[in-house]
């Protein structure tokens, strides 16, 4: 069985995607392959003193970024609504086409601000939930809400509780778009972590059409709010309802956060900080079942992912479970 561990960055996020690689080569042995966005070749060198690691070259010929915004902690943030920032959340669908296309079996996706734990490779457990389309991990929240302009968007809730109106959901246009009901909505999913196989290439190819014709055709911003992810909800609520548990935490404040995780009593109950109106802080959420979380996502910074894989070395995780 040929496995791999893939993510994607533009020049920005390479050496974010060199934390990830570094941190999985850490916990585990199976090749990662990084897909470098319009980048040269001359600055994927980086990647040469980790084991295992390969690199290939996209070309989209997409605009240079601009800076972009830093957070209190130092990491730094994509604007969503921003349409360069929808073309490059998208390769990462090309990524995993040219992937399943090169003959390996098994792939598992990962955002490149994602950390590995001691555990990563166990996600490749959940493969045998496969059918003909990749799998995504449970999100945190069940609708995704926009806060803008003073309202709230995608609240089936909205002038109906206790009652649900699926139609105001987010993804509802799209949805519609596809010739789709109310009732064919499943369960949301993020696209940061995912696994797929060679029955998915239907899928992706799908998947990848349809990112790029939507921007030529209507307005991505209401019909795809949360970019390839609305697409891939949307999608996957047509081919079936099949994924993964929730299996990361959002490190909002990096180190603290990890070391909060991994020694807070859980009592049954689900933690979430969550701060309304500022999209640059991370939710925090807990599972029920913290042997779940395989990875940690959503840190940027090489001293604060150095310090916490040296954490994760520390911990003893057969025993930890053992005793939460």
């Amino acid at each position: 069985m040929k496995r791999a561990y893939i993510t994607h960055a533009t020049e920005k996020y390479l050496q974010v995607a060199h934390n990830l690689a570094t941190s999985i080569r850490a916990f585990s042995d199976i090749p990662i392959i990084v897909y470098c966005i319009d980048v040269q070749k001359k600055d994927t060198y980086m990647f040469q003193n980790i084991e295992n690691v390969y690199t290939e070259i996209l070309n989209l010929g997409l605009d240079k970024p601009d800076n972009f915004p830093l957070t209190q902690t130092g990491n730094f943030y994509i604007d969503r609504w921003d349409f360069r920032s929808f073309n490059v959340l998208s390769a990462k669908i090309l990524a995993m086409k040219n992937a399943l296309e090169s003959g390996w079996d098994e792939v598992c996706y990962l955002d490149s601000d994602c950390i590995a734990t001691p555990i990563v490779d166990e996600l490749f457990d959940w493969s045998i939930n496969i059918t003909n389309y990749p799998i995504g991990t449970k999100g945190i929240h069940d609708y995704m809400i926009i806060f803008e302009e003073g309202s709230y968007m995608g609240n089936p809730f909205e002038g109906c509780y206790p009652a649900m109106d699926f139609t105001q959901t987010l993804e509802w246009p799209l949805m519609q778009f596809m010739g789709m009901s109310p009732t064919d909505r499943g369960i949301y999913r993020t696209t940061g972590i995912m696994l797929m196989n060679q029955n998915c290439l239907d899928f992706i190819n799908i998947w990848w059409d349809l990112c790029k014709l939507l921007p030529n055709i209507t307005n991505v911003k209401k019909i795809a709010p949360f970019q390839e992810e609305t697409v891939y909800n949307v999608l996957y609520w047509k081919w079936g309802n099949v994924g993964f548990p929730l299996c990361y935490v959002n490190l909002d404040n990096g180190l603290d956060t990890v070391k909060d995780f991994y020694t807070r009593e859980i009592d049954g109950s689900y933690l979430v900080n969550y701060e309304e109106g500022d999209f640059t802080k991370h939710f925090y959420k807990i599972p029920d079942d913290k042997r779940d979380v395989k990875v940690l996502h959503g840190e940027k910074t090489t001293s604060e992912m150095n310090k916490i894989v040296y954490y994760l070395n520390q911990i003893n995780y057969d025993g930890y479970f053992e005793r939460n």
